[in-house]
């Protein structure tokens, strides 16, 4: 029995160890500080910086406009121009975008087929005039040198720019606030990990991965090549679907985090939005992160689940050989969940000492996102219903 229970712990452990590799490798700054050797002059960093519009979606978001908006006015670089495409809001947003200098145009009723945001992107993006396009959440907000750091990685990424481009993305930093907002971080890691697409030996890369929804910056060419949008119109995970058109196109993707560059508050609004917010992506997600993900992630939470039981089963027996072992493996998964979420938020311990409740509450939203599925439920997103497939 004991060796059985320690071999499954290292199995669960060393899964979760390769799971979480780009969590620990795929940040934007370290990228960057690999870079050195081949770093662009200002110059042609400013000339990227130059050819950059920016786009943001918005739809009722009168409270978190103003954080980006003004996050872009203290740029160093500024970009070429800002458009605040308003989708429909019922409060504020026109008048609070205006207010800062930005571009706002009307995205009017959707065609049939769209959903919300690639609707609102798509027409952004048409009324574009840069080389480059910078697509921003509402609720990110950017450090004075975000801008200039983004180009001088998207030149990193593409050599040979303006000749050839590439296309990355970042996830933002995640500022939480209470501390059910620190609930997110189990989705958080998975959601990160779950776009690497490649392997090198035995890890994961971020290499080919998929786009962020959040901050996606791309050629405003090579996103018309295919369509941009209008090609994943209907798609409720947008962001994967972007990222998978570009790679189809041939056009390199690459993903960091974005911990010092970007960062965003997710889910401030509490306990109901986190769930909502969550539910309509986790399904499709899962499904859309390749085998060698979901059997990674499998074995990993499997982990998650037995080494709190372990514990809790050896001290009830009174073994202590068994509960030493099962206690190092808690601790040593604990040690995890604060490694991972240290790069991707501003979780704390807490999260990581208690990560069984994570898990339990990420089980649950996966559950009602099967629910709904399956019984072609919507759950309520931005004062919209979102009805969720099971198709791929």
């Amino acid at each position: 029995m004991l060796v059985y229970l320690l071999a499954t712990l290292i199995l669960f452990a060393f899964a979760g160890t390769v799971l979480l590799h780009p969590a620990f490798h795929s940040d934007l700054s370290r990228f960057l500080r690999r870079q050195d050797s081949d770093t662009p002059d200002d110059d042609l960093v400013r000339a990227a910086v130059a050819e950059i519009s920016v786009v943001i979606p918005a739809r009722n978001e009168a409270e978190t406009l103003p954080h980006l908006l003004g996050s872009l006015a203290t740029q160093g670089m500024p970009p070429r121009e800002i458009i605040v495409v308003d989708d429909q809001s019922e409060d504020a947003t026109e008048a609070i975008a205006t207010r800062h200098g930005a571009c706002v145009i009307q995205a009017g009723e959707r065609p049939s087929g769209w959903l919300g945001k690639p609707w609102a992107s798509s027409v952004g993006a048409g009324a574009a005039t840069g080389r480059l396009l910078l697509f921003l959440d509402a609720d990110v907000q950017l450090s004075p040198e975000a801008l200039e750091t983004l180009a001088r990685a998207f030149i990193a990424a593409a050599p040979d720019w303006p000749h050839s481009l590439a296309t990355i993305s970042v996830q933002p930093y995640h500022r939480t606030g209470r501390y059910v907002e620190r609930l997110a971080l189990l989705f958080n890691i998975l959601v990160f990990v779950g776009a690497a697409k490649r392997t090198r030996g035995l890890l994961l890369t971020m290499e080919g991965s998929c786009c962020f929804g959040p901050s996606i910056l791309c050629g405003r060419h090579e996103y018309r090549a295919f369509g941009g949008h209008e090609s994943i119109r209907g798609s409720v995970l947008d962001d994967l679907d972007l990222g998978r058109q570009f790679v189809r196109s041939d056009v390199p993707v690459r993903s960091f985090s974005g911990r010092g560059v970007i960062d965003f508050r997710m889910y401030p609004g509490g306990l109901r939005d986190l769930l909502d917010g969550f539910t309509k992506n986790i399904l499709l997600g899962a499904r859309r992160s390749g085998y060698w993900f979901q059997v990674l992630a499998v074995l990993w939470m499997t982990g998650l689940i037995a080494a709190p039981l372990y514990t809790a089963m050896a001290a009830s027996a009174g073994s202590v050989s068994e509960l030493v072992i099962s206690v190092v493996f808690y601790t040593f998964f604990a040690i995890q969940f604060a490694a991972a979420g240290h790069r991707l938020g501003n979780f704390g311990p807490l999260p990581a000492l208690f990560f069984p409740i994570h898990l339990l509450v990420f089980l649950f939203v996966l559950a009602r996102s099967i629910f709904l599925a399956v019984t072609g439920r919507s759950v309520r997103w931005k004062g919209r219903d979102l009805t969720i497939h099971t198709e791929s």
